[in-house]
Protein backbone atom coordinates (compact mmCIF):
# COMPACT_ATOMS: atom_id res chain seq x y z
CA UNK A 1 0.00 0.00 0.00
CA UNK A 2 1.30 3.15 -1.05
CA UNK A 3 0.16 6.41 1.12
CA UNK A 4 -0.02 10.00 1.14
CA UNK A 5 -0.84 12.62 3.76
CA UNK A 6 -2.23 16.03 3.56
CA UNK A 7 -3.06 19.13 5.57
CA UNK A 8 -5.30 21.81 4.26
CA UNK A 9 -2.37 25.26 3.78
CA UNK A 10 -4.15 28.18 2.21
CA UNK A 11 -1.43 30.46 2.45
CA UNK A 12 2.29 31.35 -0.03
CA UNK A 13 4.84 32.84 1.82
CA UNK A 14 8.84 33.30 0.52
CA UNK A 15 11.20 33.67 3.03
CA UNK A 16 14.81 35.09 2.37
CA UNK A 17 17.58 35.98 4.52
CA UNK A 18 21.53 36.01 3.34
CA UNK A 19 24.87 34.91 4.82
CA UNK A 20 28.40 35.49 3.44
CA UNK A 21 30.13 32.12 2.69
CA UNK A 22 33.60 31.67 4.10
CA UNK A 23 35.94 30.69 1.32
CA UNK A 24 33.30 31.20 -1.44
CA UNK A 25 35.08 32.41 -4.63
CA UNK A 26 34.07 36.44 -5.24
CA UNK A 27 31.48 35.22 -8.16
CA UNK A 28 30.08 32.23 -7.19
CA UNK A 29 27.18 31.97 -5.22
CA UNK A 30 24.43 29.48 -3.64
CA UNK A 31 20.84 29.03 -2.91
CA UNK A 32 18.86 27.16 -0.47
CA UNK A 33 15.56 25.96 -0.40
CA UNK A 34 12.76 24.52 1.97
CA UNK A 35 9.55 23.32 1.10
CA UNK A 36 6.49 23.50 3.09
CA UNK A 37 4.65 22.27 4.52
CA UNK A 38 5.72 18.62 5.91
CA UNK A 39 3.01 16.95 4.14
CA UNK A 40 4.39 17.50 0.89
CA UNK A 41 7.54 17.31 1.58
CA UNK A 42 6.57 13.94 2.35
CA UNK A 43 5.10 13.41 -1.13
CA UNK A 44 8.44 13.98 -3.00
CA UNK A 45 8.28 17.75 -3.53
CA UNK A 46 11.34 18.63 -5.08
CA UNK A 47 12.69 22.29 -6.08
CA UNK A 48 15.09 23.36 -9.01
CA UNK A 49 17.54 26.17 -10.13
CA UNK A 50 17.21 27.06 -13.97
CA UNK A 51 16.79 24.19 -14.77
CA UNK A 52 19.21 22.17 -13.19
CA UNK A 53 18.41 18.51 -11.30
CA UNK A 54 15.68 18.62 -8.95
CA UNK A 55 16.62 19.11 -5.25
CA UNK A 56 14.95 18.25 -2.01
CA UNK A 57 14.12 20.50 0.93
CA UNK A 58 16.99 22.37 2.59
CA UNK A 59 19.78 20.86 0.01
CA UNK A 60 22.01 23.70 -1.13
CA UNK A 61 22.68 24.09 -5.16
CA UNK A 62 26.38 26.02 -5.15
CA UNK A 63 28.86 27.06 -8.03
CA UNK A 64 25.98 29.71 -9.32
CA UNK A 65 27.06 32.95 -10.92
CA UNK A 66 25.99 36.63 -9.28
CA UNK A 67 22.82 37.26 -10.57
CA UNK A 68 19.18 36.54 -11.32
CA UNK A 69 18.57 32.65 -11.31
CA UNK A 70 14.54 30.97 -11.29
CA UNK A 71 13.55 28.57 -8.78
CA UNK A 72 10.92 26.15 -9.42
CA UNK A 73 9.04 23.55 -7.90
CA UNK A 74 7.80 19.77 -9.20
CA UNK A 75 4.30 19.06 -9.35
CA UNK A 76 2.84 17.29 -6.27
CA UNK A 77 -0.86 15.37 -6.85
CA UNK A 78 -3.91 17.57 -5.06
CA UNK A 79 -1.08 20.29 -3.90
CA UNK A 80 -0.50 23.69 -6.16
CA UNK A 81 3.09 24.48 -6.31
CA UNK A 82 4.14 27.85 -5.93
CA UNK A 83 4.69 29.64 -8.58
CA UNK A 84 8.12 30.21 -10.03
CA UNK A 85 10.84 32.47 -8.14
CA UNK A 86 13.43 34.90 -10.03
CA UNK A 87 15.75 35.05 -6.91
CA UNK A 88 18.50 37.77 -7.40
CA UNK A 89 22.00 36.34 -5.75
CA UNK A 90 25.16 38.28 -4.76
CA UNK A 91 28.69 37.00 -4.89
CA UNK A 92 29.70 35.43 -1.88
CA UNK A 93 26.69 34.75 -0.02
CA UNK A 94 24.16 31.99 0.23
CA UNK A 95 20.30 32.75 -0.18
CA UNK A 96 17.52 31.10 1.53
CA UNK A 97 14.39 30.79 0.41
CA UNK A 98 11.01 28.87 1.79
CA UNK A 99 8.87 27.66 -1.10
CA UNK A 100 5.35 26.89 0.53
CA UNK A 101 2.80 24.65 -1.24
CA UNK A 102 -1.19 24.98 -1.29
CA UNK A 103 -3.64 22.02 -0.87
CA UNK A 104 -5.87 22.05 -3.42
CA UNK A 105 -9.67 22.85 -2.68
CA UNK A 106 -12.54 23.20 -5.47
CA UNK A 107 -12.25 25.49 -7.69
CA UNK A 108 -14.80 28.70 -8.63
CA UNK A 109 -15.86 26.10 -10.58
CA UNK A 110 -16.96 23.30 -8.43
CA UNK A 111 -13.95 20.86 -9.57
CA UNK A 112 -11.08 19.60 -8.07
CA UNK A 113 -8.90 17.38 -10.11
CA UNK A 114 -6.54 14.38 -8.76
CA UNK A 115 -3.57 13.51 -10.76
CA UNK A 116 -2.05 10.22 -10.47
CA UNK A 117 -0.41 9.78 -13.63
CA UNK A 118 -1.80 8.23 -16.92
CA UNK A 119 -5.23 7.25 -16.80
CA UNK A 120 -6.94 7.35 -13.40
CA UNK A 121 -10.87 7.44 -12.99
CA UNK A 122 -13.15 7.37 -10.34
CA UNK A 123 -16.22 5.06 -9.92
CA UNK A 124 -18.11 5.56 -6.67
CA UNK A 125 -18.36 8.84 -3.81
CA UNK A 126 -19.88 8.92 -0.37
CA UNK A 127 -20.03 11.52 1.89
CA UNK A 128 -19.01 10.71 5.48
CA UNK A 129 -20.03 11.21 8.73
CA UNK A 130 -17.34 13.95 9.42
CA UNK A 131 -18.80 16.07 5.80
CA UNK A 132 -15.76 15.30 3.80
CA UNK A 133 -16.02 12.44 1.07
CA UNK A 134 -14.53 9.41 0.15
CA UNK A 135 -13.61 8.86 -3.58
CA UNK A 136 -12.45 5.10 -5.12
CA UNK A 137 -11.81 4.10 -8.53
CA UNK A 138 -8.45 3.58 -10.03
CA UNK A 139 -4.98 5.16 -10.33
CA UNK A 140 -1.61 4.91 -12.16
CA UNK A 141 0.35 2.55 -9.50
CA UNK A 142 3.62 2.17 -12.42
CA UNK A 143 4.28 1.01 -15.70
CA UNK A 144 1.25 -1.37 -16.92
CA UNK A 145 0.20 -1.32 -13.01
CA UNK A 146 -3.06 0.43 -12.32
CA UNK A 147 -3.75 -0.04 -8.35
CA UNK A 148 -7.81 0.17 -6.42
CA UNK A 149 -7.41 4.09 -5.15
CA UNK A 150 -9.33 5.11 -2.33
CA UNK A 151 -8.92 8.85 -1.86
CA UNK A 152 -10.44 11.13 1.39
CA UNK A 153 -11.19 14.75 0.83
CA UNK A 154 -12.20 16.96 3.33
CA UNK A 155 -15.49 19.27 3.01
CA UNK A 156 -13.65 21.87 0.36
CA UNK A 157 -12.26 19.45 -1.36
CA UNK A 158 -8.94 19.11 -0.39
CA UNK A 159 -6.73 15.68 0.16
CA UNK A 160 -6.65 14.39 3.59
CA UNK A 161 -5.57 11.15 2.86
CA UNK A 162 -5.07 8.40 0.02
CA UNK A 163 -3.83 4.97 -0.20
CA UNK A 164 -3.74 2.51 -3.17
CA UNK A 165 -4.07 -1.06 -2.92
CA UNK A 166 -3.06 -4.00 -5.28
CA UNK A 167 -0.61 -6.16 -6.97
CA UNK A 168 1.43 -5.82 -9.80
CA UNK A 169 -1.46 -5.16 -12.70
CA UNK A 170 -4.71 -3.33 -13.21
CA UNK A 171 -6.58 -3.51 -10.00
CA UNK A 172 -9.70 -1.18 -9.81
CA UNK A 173 -12.39 -0.22 -6.86
CA UNK A 174 -15.97 0.05 -7.66
CA UNK A 175 -17.78 0.53 -4.36
CA UNK A 176 -16.88 2.13 -1.45
CA UNK A 177 -19.41 2.26 2.54
CA UNK A 178 -18.83 3.72 5.61
CA UNK A 179 -18.99 1.27 8.41
CA UNK A 180 -19.95 1.47 11.63
CA UNK A 181 -16.62 1.29 13.30
CA UNK A 182 -15.98 4.41 11.17
CA UNK A 183 -13.58 2.65 8.67
CA UNK A 184 -14.72 2.05 5.09
CA UNK A 185 -15.55 -1.60 2.95
CA UNK A 186 -14.09 -1.45 -0.48
CA UNK A 187 -15.02 -3.56 -3.35
CA UNK A 188 -13.45 -4.01 -6.75
CA UNK A 189 -11.33 -6.31 -8.67
CA UNK A 190 -7.78 -7.45 -8.29
CA UNK A 191 -5.70 -9.12 -11.26
CA UNK A 192 -2.66 -11.14 -10.67
CA UNK A 193 -1.73 -13.70 -13.25
CA UNK A 194 -3.66 -12.64 -15.82
CA UNK A 195 -6.81 -13.92 -12.96
CA UNK A 196 -9.40 -11.31 -11.98
CA UNK A 197 -10.95 -11.89 -8.98
CA UNK A 198 -13.55 -10.13 -7.00
CA UNK A 199 -12.10 -8.66 -4.33
CA UNK A 200 -13.18 -6.70 -0.80
CA UNK A 201 -10.74 -4.14 1.25
CA UNK A 202 -11.34 -3.54 4.86
CA UNK A 203 -9.37 -0.24 6.00
CA UNK A 204 -9.82 1.85 9.27
CA UNK A 205 -10.72 5.55 9.10
CA UNK A 206 -7.34 7.10 7.90
CA UNK A 207 -6.93 4.37 5.00
CA UNK A 208 -5.14 1.96 6.72
CA UNK A 209 -5.61 -1.52 5.63
CA UNK A 210 -7.25 -3.62 8.04
CA UNK A 211 -7.80 -6.88 6.12
CA UNK A 212 -7.99 -7.78 2.18
CA UNK A 213 -9.21 -10.57 0.34
CA UNK A 214 -9.84 -12.35 -3.18
CA UNK A 215 -13.17 -14.27 -3.91
CA UNK A 216 -13.45 -16.48 -7.14
CA UNK A 217 -12.16 -19.36 -8.86
CA UNK A 218 -8.02 -20.20 -9.02
CA UNK A 219 -8.70 -20.54 -13.02
CA UNK A 220 -7.60 -17.77 -15.09
CA UNK A 221 -10.14 -18.79 -17.68
CA UNK A 222 -12.28 -17.55 -14.81
CA UNK A 223 -13.33 -13.69 -14.22
CA UNK A 224 -14.98 -12.51 -10.78
CA UNK A 225 -15.76 -8.61 -10.19
CA UNK A 226 -17.07 -6.76 -7.53
CA UNK A 227 -19.53 -3.53 -8.08
CA UNK A 228 -21.41 -3.20 -4.92
CA UNK A 229 -20.86 -3.61 -1.33
CA UNK A 230 -23.26 -3.40 1.98
CA UNK A 231 -22.51 -3.88 5.12
CA UNK A 232 -24.65 -5.90 7.35
CA UNK A 233 -24.94 -7.27 11.32
CA UNK A 234 -22.78 -9.95 11.50
CA UNK A 235 -20.45 -8.76 7.74
CA UNK A 236 -20.33 -7.71 4.04
CA UNK A 237 -22.40 -8.94 0.95
CA UNK A 238 -21.23 -7.92 -2.28
CA UNK A 239 -22.56 -8.09 -5.99
CA UNK A 240 -21.32 -8.61 -9.36
CA UNK A 241 -20.53 -10.61 -12.08
CA UNK A 242 -18.50 -14.19 -12.38
CA UNK A 243 -17.91 -16.55 -15.44
CA UNK A 244 -17.31 -19.65 -13.13
CA UNK A 245 -20.79 -21.36 -13.78
CA UNK A 246 -19.21 -21.50 -17.75
CA UNK A 247 -21.50 -18.26 -19.00
CA UNK A 248 -21.89 -15.01 -17.32
CA UNK A 249 -24.07 -14.95 -14.05
CA UNK A 250 -24.87 -12.12 -11.32
CA UNK A 251 -22.90 -12.83 -8.25
CA UNK A 252 -23.56 -12.55 -4.76
CA UNK A 253 -21.34 -13.14 -1.82
CA UNK A 254 -21.20 -12.74 1.94
CA UNK A 255 -18.24 -13.16 4.11
CA UNK A 256 -18.02 -12.50 8.02
CA UNK A 257 -16.73 -9.04 9.80
CA UNK A 258 -12.94 -10.70 9.20
CA UNK A 259 -13.40 -11.28 5.14
CA UNK A 260 -13.92 -15.19 5.22
CA UNK A 261 -16.16 -16.47 3.09
CA UNK A 262 -19.63 -17.72 4.48
CA UNK A 263 -21.78 -18.39 1.21
CA UNK A 264 -21.80 -17.25 -2.72
CA UNK A 265 -25.10 -17.18 -4.87
CA UNK A 266 -25.48 -16.92 -8.82
CA UNK A 267 -28.43 -15.78 -10.68
CA UNK A 268 -28.80 -16.09 -14.44
CA UNK A 269 -29.83 -18.39 -17.43
CA UNK A 270 -27.30 -21.03 -18.49
CA UNK A 271 -25.36 -19.99 -21.47
CA UNK A 272 -26.22 -16.01 -21.50
CA UNK A 273 -24.55 -13.35 -20.07
CA UNK A 274 -26.26 -11.49 -16.64
CA UNK A 275 -24.73 -8.97 -13.93
CA UNK A 276 -25.37 -7.55 -11.06
CA UNK A 277 -24.51 -3.76 -10.95
CA UNK A 278 -25.45 -2.42 -7.51
CA UNK A 279 -26.66 -3.79 -4.47
CA UNK A 280 -29.59 -2.98 -1.92
CA UNK A 281 -30.71 -4.33 1.51
CA UNK A 282 -33.95 -4.61 2.04
CA UNK A 283 -36.35 -4.28 5.47
CA UNK A 284 -36.69 -8.08 5.68
CA UNK A 285 -33.11 -8.26 5.72
CA UNK A 286 -32.81 -9.62 2.24
CA UNK A 287 -31.13 -7.94 -1.23
CA UNK A 288 -31.82 -6.57 -4.18
CA UNK A 289 -29.77 -6.91 -7.28
CA UNK A 290 -30.07 -4.72 -10.11
CA UNK A 291 -28.20 -5.12 -13.57
CA UNK A 292 -28.92 -6.71 -16.94
CA UNK A 293 -29.83 -10.16 -18.11
CA UNK A 294 -29.92 -11.91 -21.67
CA UNK A 295 -32.33 -14.40 -21.54
CA UNK A 296 -32.08 -16.09 -24.79
CA UNK A 297 -28.53 -16.24 -26.90
CA UNK A 298 -30.39 -13.90 -29.75
CA UNK A 299 -31.78 -12.04 -27.34
CA UNK A 300 -30.87 -8.37 -26.91
CA UNK A 301 -30.21 -7.44 -23.22
CA UNK A 302 -32.71 -5.66 -20.27
CA UNK A 303 -32.73 -4.17 -17.02
CA UNK A 304 -32.80 -7.02 -14.49
CA UNK A 305 -33.70 -6.58 -10.59
CA UNK A 306 -33.55 -9.69 -8.19
CA UNK A 307 -34.76 -9.95 -4.82
CA UNK A 308 -33.56 -12.50 -2.29
CA UNK A 309 -33.54 -13.46 1.02
CA UNK A 310 -31.36 -12.83 3.83
CA UNK A 311 -29.36 -16.52 2.78
CA UNK A 312 -28.83 -15.43 -1.14
CA UNK A 313 -32.15 -16.93 -2.27
CA UNK A 314 -34.36 -15.73 -4.96
CA UNK A 315 -37.58 -14.71 -3.96
CA UNK A 316 -38.34 -13.21 -7.67
CA UNK A 317 -36.55 -11.50 -10.24
CA UNK A 318 -37.97 -8.92 -12.85
CA UNK A 319 -36.96 -7.67 -16.51
CA UNK A 320 -37.54 -4.89 -18.26
CA UNK A 321 -37.39 -3.44 -21.97
CA UNK A 322 -37.78 -0.07 -23.45
CA UNK A 323 -40.85 0.53 -25.96
CA UNK A 324 -38.41 3.17 -27.71
CA UNK A 325 -39.81 5.81 -30.11
CA UNK A 326 -40.23 2.64 -32.58
CA UNK A 327 -42.11 -0.07 -30.59
CA UNK A 328 -41.54 -2.36 -33.50
CA UNK A 329 -37.74 -1.84 -33.73
CA UNK A 330 -35.48 -4.59 -31.17
CA UNK A 331 -33.93 -2.76 -27.83
CA UNK A 332 -31.16 -2.94 -25.72
CA UNK A 333 -31.30 -2.15 -22.12
CA UNK A 334 -28.28 -2.36 -19.42
CA UNK A 335 -28.74 -0.75 -16.04
CA UNK A 336 -25.67 0.05 -14.06
CA UNK A 337 -27.80 1.71 -10.34
CA UNK A 338 -30.45 1.32 -8.60
CA UNK A 339 -31.67 3.19 -5.06
CA UNK A 340 -34.92 2.98 -2.94
CA UNK A 341 -37.32 4.77 -3.63
CA UNK A 342 -40.71 5.07 -1.33
CA UNK A 343 -41.41 1.39 -1.01
CA UNK A 344 -40.31 0.32 -4.26
CA UNK A 345 -36.84 0.86 -6.59
CA UNK A 346 -35.83 2.88 -9.06
CA UNK A 347 -32.82 1.64 -11.73
CA UNK A 348 -30.78 3.76 -14.12
CA UNK A 349 -28.98 2.77 -17.10
CA UNK A 350 -29.05 3.48 -21.29
CA UNK A 351 -31.36 1.81 -23.82
CA UNK A 352 -30.24 1.80 -27.44
CA UNK A 353 -32.44 1.40 -30.77
CA UNK A 354 -32.06 1.75 -33.87
CA UNK A 355 -33.57 4.71 -35.41
CA UNK A 356 -33.14 5.10 -39.19
CA UNK A 357 -31.90 8.63 -39.05
CA UNK A 358 -29.23 8.68 -36.33
CA UNK A 359 -28.72 4.89 -36.37
CA UNK A 360 -28.35 3.64 -32.68
CA UNK A 361 -27.30 6.45 -29.91
CA UNK A 362 -27.09 5.48 -26.30
CA UNK A 363 -29.94 7.00 -24.59
CA UNK A 364 -30.23 7.56 -20.87
CA UNK A 365 -33.24 5.12 -19.39
CA UNK A 366 -35.08 4.89 -15.84
CA UNK A 367 -37.75 2.31 -14.55
CA UNK A 368 -38.89 2.78 -11.07
CA UNK A 369 -41.01 0.24 -9.73
CA UNK A 370 -43.25 -1.21 -6.48
CA UNK A 371 -42.05 -2.96 -3.44
CA UNK A 372 -42.67 -6.33 -5.64
CA UNK A 373 -40.72 -4.93 -8.46
CA UNK A 374 -43.72 -4.39 -10.80
CA UNK A 375 -42.50 -1.42 -13.01
CA UNK A 376 -44.40 2.18 -12.08
CA UNK A 377 -42.66 4.22 -14.72
CA UNK A 378 -40.21 3.74 -17.91
CA UNK A 379 -38.92 6.40 -19.18
CA UNK A 380 -36.27 7.38 -21.99
CA UNK A 381 -34.40 10.75 -22.03
CA UNK A 382 -34.00 10.94 -25.87
CA UNK A 383 -34.32 14.64 -26.00
CA UNK A 384 -30.74 14.43 -23.87
CA UNK A 385 -29.16 11.94 -26.22
CA UNK A 386 -26.85 11.25 -26.72
CA UNK A 387 -26.51 9.94 -23.06
CA UNK A 388 -25.98 7.31 -20.36
CA UNK A 389 -26.70 7.01 -16.77
CA UNK A 390 -24.05 5.46 -15.06
CA UNK A 391 -24.98 6.35 -11.01
CA UNK A 392 -28.53 7.24 -9.23
CA UNK A 393 -29.39 8.65 -5.79
CA UNK A 394 -32.69 9.28 -4.10
CA UNK A 395 -33.16 12.65 -3.05
CA UNK A 396 -34.12 14.54 0.59
CA UNK A 397 -37.13 16.25 -1.61
CA UNK A 398 -38.45 12.77 -2.85
CA UNK A 399 -37.11 12.99 -6.18
CA UNK A 400 -34.18 11.65 -8.15
CA UNK A 401 -30.69 12.71 -9.21
CA UNK A 402 -29.03 10.65 -12.14
CA UNK A 403 -25.34 11.13 -13.40
CA UNK A 404 -23.38 9.90 -16.45
CA UNK A 405 -22.57 11.65 -19.45
CA UNK A 406 -24.15 13.89 -22.05
CA UNK A 407 -22.73 14.90 -25.73
CA UNK A 408 -22.36 18.46 -25.60
CA UNK A 409 -23.45 19.25 -29.44
CA UNK A 410 -26.40 16.96 -29.54
CA UNK A 411 -27.97 17.17 -32.98
CA UNK A 412 -30.59 14.86 -33.50
CA UNK A 413 -29.64 14.76 -37.01
CA UNK A 414 -26.66 12.74 -36.40
CA UNK A 415 -25.22 12.98 -32.82
CA UNK A 416 -21.89 14.07 -33.66
CA UNK A 417 -19.77 13.78 -30.97
CA UNK A 418 -17.71 17.31 -30.45
CA UNK A 419 -17.23 16.12 -26.53
CA UNK A 420 -18.54 14.82 -23.98
CA UNK A 421 -19.45 16.46 -20.09
CA UNK A 422 -20.91 15.11 -16.76
CA UNK A 423 -24.65 14.89 -17.38
CA UNK A 424 -26.54 15.50 -14.09
CA UNK A 425 -30.54 14.94 -14.22
CA UNK A 426 -33.29 15.65 -11.86
CA UNK A 427 -36.44 14.15 -11.93
CA UNK A 428 -39.50 13.55 -10.32
CA UNK A 429 -40.67 10.36 -8.31
CA UNK A 430 -41.89 9.53 -11.80
CA UNK A 431 -39.16 9.54 -13.82
CA UNK A 432 -39.92 13.14 -15.28
CA UNK A 433 -36.93 15.28 -15.68
CA UNK A 434 -37.39 18.50 -13.60
CA UNK A 435 -33.77 19.65 -14.93
CA UNK A 436 -30.34 18.67 -16.79
CA UNK A 437 -26.91 20.04 -16.33
CA UNK A 438 -23.99 19.25 -17.97
CA UNK A 439 -20.32 20.18 -16.36
CA UNK A 440 -17.49 20.09 -18.10
CA UNK A 441 -14.10 21.79 -17.90
CA UNK A 442 -13.31 23.02 -21.62
CA UNK A 443 -14.29 22.64 -24.96
CA UNK A 444 -13.49 19.33 -26.61
CA UNK A 445 -12.45 17.53 -23.62
CA UNK A 446 -14.27 14.41 -22.48
CA UNK A 447 -16.11 13.75 -18.98
CA UNK A 448 -17.77 11.32 -17.88
CA UNK A 449 -19.48 10.73 -13.88
CA UNK A 450 -19.38 7.12 -12.65
CA UNK A 451 -20.51 7.88 -9.15
CA UNK A 452 -23.28 10.94 -7.87
CA UNK A 453 -24.55 11.44 -4.39
CA UNK A 454 -26.73 14.03 -2.70
CA UNK A 455 -24.71 15.44 0.32
CA UNK A 456 -25.85 17.20 4.16
CA UNK A 457 -26.63 20.82 2.58
CA UNK A 458 -28.79 19.68 -0.36
CA UNK A 459 -26.07 19.68 -3.15
CA UNK A 460 -24.64 17.05 -4.75
CA UNK A 461 -21.28 15.68 -5.52
CA UNK A 462 -20.51 13.59 -8.62
CA UNK A 463 -17.09 11.96 -9.79
CA UNK A 464 -15.73 10.31 -13.22
CA UNK A 465 -12.75 11.13 -15.64
CA UNK A 466 -11.98 13.43 -17.32
CA UNK A 467 -9.23 14.27 -20.24
CA UNK A 468 -9.30 17.99 -19.47
CA UNK A 469 -9.07 19.05 -23.40
CA UNK A 470 -6.10 16.56 -24.07
CA UNK A 471 -6.19 12.76 -23.91
CA UNK A 472 -2.52 12.31 -24.91
CA UNK A 473 -2.03 11.63 -21.49
CA UNK A 474 -5.18 9.77 -20.39
CA UNK A 475 -7.52 10.23 -17.92
CA UNK A 476 -7.79 12.08 -14.68
CA UNK A 477 -10.38 11.84 -11.52
CA UNK A 478 -12.71 14.76 -11.92
CA UNK A 479 -14.91 15.59 -8.33
CA UNK A 480 -17.22 18.23 -8.86
CA UNK A 481 -19.51 19.87 -6.43
CA UNK A 482 -22.57 21.73 -7.04
CA UNK A 483 -25.48 22.95 -5.18
CA UNK A 484 -29.14 21.17 -4.97
CA UNK A 485 -29.88 22.87 -8.68
CA UNK A 486 -26.96 21.64 -10.04
CA UNK A 487 -24.85 24.78 -10.29
CA UNK A 488 -21.21 25.24 -9.23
Amino acid sequence: MNRRAGSTILTFSIVVCCSVLTGCPDTRCSVTVTIEPAAVRALGAQWGVDGRARQDSGETATDLLAGTHTITCSDVNAWVAPQALDVDLTAGQNRHVTMTYTQQVFAPDGTVILDYGTDDWANAVIETADGGFVVVGAANAGPNNRDLLVAKLNADGALVWDAMFGGEDHDEANDVKETSDGGLIVAGQWVSDNNIDACLVKTDADGNEVWSYRYGSPAVTDLEMAYAVVEVADGYVFAGFTSTTGSGDAYLVKVDLGGTLLWAKTFGVAHNGDSAADLLTTADGGFILAGDTQPALEDLRDFSLIKTTASGNEDWSKRYGSPGEDPDQETSQQAFAVTPLGSGYALAGYTRQYQPTHGMPFVGFLVTTDASGNASHVVDYFDEAPNQLFAIDATSDGRLICAGWGNSTADVSGFPIEHEDFLLLKTNAQGTKTWAKRLGNEYKSFERANGVAQVSDGGYIIVGWTTMGDDTNGFDILVVRTDANGNV
